[in-house]
């Protein structure tokens, strides 16, 4: 209960609750929206500890969609568990994911990055690890690791479904192609009046031993499909944390350039200190501003 008292100030893009504590009650709001989802009351008992006595949901349409009581309730539990009380994420049984891949990005929408494991062990700075220790839990190495020698293999699938997730949480539609086929996926949303249509490239980018600091830092080479409307997104991974990246680019075709060697040169960062920095002329294409930029009709023609 002390754990739970402290609630959860999201610091990143990928954290997806803000909750606080007030008298017996838990409040649960999208840290995106602002939304209140979830009212949680405890009852305390004499020795300290406590039970969940009411739980009570936001039915609102156009807050929240769900309607089945029987999956909001082990939402609220699956939310404590791994968002307050760090213990290991349990896949929601009775999603209506019919690939893995939905599933995945289910999973991803509602705990974000406690996807991938518990808050405290995914890297970060002192106060974090300065609280774990005031709970009685080892602080994590795994942000003073040293950096890899190369990027894992596995990180480019997960950069994709990290990136259609945040996609995903912006109101898009997301559609997946035939694997290493074209494009990674394609985005459609109705602003407006009408659908936009964003066909996306996922390049992630990882700090390794050979990468030292550097003026421009994103993505060179070869896209396997281009498209005047297209999102060239590049989630940038950082040493302390190679988990889940710490930001990201969405850049339209119109601001790549077209290098005399063939390909697509798009270095919206710079690299310093093991960290991706946005360059002056870049930064209303990162995290949100550039998410809601692509909503632009003229994206891609000067937006």
């Amino acid at each position: 209960m002390t754990r739970i008292r402290r609630g959860l100030i999201p610091r990143e893009m990928e954290e997806k609750w803000f909750m606080y504590f007030e008298d017996d009650t838990l409040f649960l709001h999208r840290s995106w929206t602002g939304s209140c989802l979830y009212t949680v009351r405890f009852e305390v008992r004499p020795d300290g500890s406590a039970r969940i006595v009411e739980a009570l949901v936001n039915r609102d349409p156009e807050q929240y969609t769900e309607t089945s009581d029987a999956k909001d309730a082990r939402t609220v539990v699956s939310l404590v568990k791994t968002l307050l009380l760090d213990q290991p994420f349990d896949p929601l049984e009775g999603g209506d994911a019919s690939t893995n891949t939905d599933q995945a990005l289910q999973q991803w929408s509602l705990l974000g990055s406690a996807t991938i494991g518990p808050r405290g062990s995914r890297g970060g700075d002192d106060e974090r690890r300065s609280n774990a220790s005031r709970a009685g839990r080892p602080s994590s190495t795994v942000g003073e690791e040293i950096r890899p020698k190369s990027a894992p293999s596995t990180r480019d699938y997960f950069a994709e479904l990290y990136v259609a997730a945040l996609f995903g949480d912006a109101g898009w539609s997301v559609y997946f192609p035939k694997r290493d086929v074209g494009f990674d996926f394609i985005a459609t949303k109705p602003v407006r009046g009408e659908v936009l249509l964003r066909p996306v490239q996922v390049k992630g980018r990882f700090p390794t031993t050979a990468k030292t600091d550097r003026v421009t830092y994103g993505f060179r080479g070869e896209l396997t499909a281009v498209h005047e409307s297209m999102v060239l997104a590049i989630p940038y991974f950082h040493e302390g944390n190679f988990l889940s990246p710490e930001r990201c680019a969405f850049i339209p075709l119109d601001q790549c350039k077209s290098p005399s060697s063939g390909g697509v040169r798009a270095e919206p960062a710079k690299f310093a200190g093991g960290h991706a920095l946005p360059r002056r002329d870049f930064v209303r294409y990162f995290d949100r501003p550039g998410l809601a930029l692509i909503e632009d009709t003229r994206w891609g023609h000067g937006a």
